[in-house]
Order: structure tokens, then sequence, then C-alpha cells
């Protein structure tokens, strides 16, 4: 899914959780809702570790091209995991900002999985690290 379509979201979640938990609480969900594709940028960088290249577009080009158009590459996008989630989550019972880190990223999870869906690209090996790491 697109970044600004995350943001959109992202922005309209946040306005919904403002009255429950207040401020903080709501841009600390915003922004985790579509940061959380900052490993998408991550795994291009350790992907072309060579060419020392760090340009956001081209991490962009590379991955509708590299990722969705050919399917050569599986990318790691460790945000993405569901362990992941559920280590946030748990983290959250004890420290209280990491459970709107996890609201924001379970927002982004679904839309993704559902415009994959919708493309028939999905790939369960985005979304858990253990069938990532079966499956390599």
């Amino acid at each position: 899914m697109y970044p600004q379509n995350h943001i959109l979201i992202g922005i309209l979640f946040s306005l919904m959780i403002f009255p429950i938990f207040g401020i903080i609480p709501a841009i600390v969900a915003f922004l985790s809702s579509f940061l959380i594709d900052f490993d998408h940028y991550t795994s291009y960088v350790f992907q072309n570790k060579s060419k020392r290249d760090f340009s956001l577009k081209k991490a962009f080009d590379w991955h509708v091209k590299r990722i969705w158009e050919k399917q050569k590459v599986k990318p790691f996008t460790f945000f993405h995991f569901v362990e992941i989630l559920f280590i946030i989550f748990f983290i959250g019972i004890k420290i209280e900002i990491f459970l709107y880190v996890f609201l924001g990223f379970a927002i982004h999870i679904p839309f993704d999985i559902y415009y994959e869906i919708k493309l028939r690209k999905f790939r369960l090996e985005k979304y858990s690290l253990l069938f990532y790491l079966f499956n390599k």
C-alpha cells in the first residue's frame, strides 16, 4: 500500500482514538501507523549495501520493481512480523506508550494484507518471522 494511504488511514485512526486516550497516544499511534514501513527502507539499504545508496525514492522504486512486480527478493520487513507485534504488545503491558505503537502497527498491517490479497501478491513470509526463516 502506498505511504500516503497509510498516512491518511493513520490520521483517521488517530482522530478516533484522540478523544479516548489523548493527544500523545494519538500522535504515537499515528506515527507508528506509517513509520512501520521503515523496515522496507532498511531492507533496501542492506540488500544494496554495495551501492551505498540511501535514497528513499530508489528504495520505493526497488520495492515496486523487485518485490511487487518480479518477486525476486524476499524482503526482511521485521516490523511487519506478527512475532514483533506480540513483543511490542507485551512490552506495552509494562510501558504504556508501546501499546500505542502496537495500535499503530496493528492498524497498518491489515491494510497491507488486504492490498496484497487484492493484487494477488500476498506472501506469508512478510508477516511471520518463523515462516520467513523456515522458507528461505
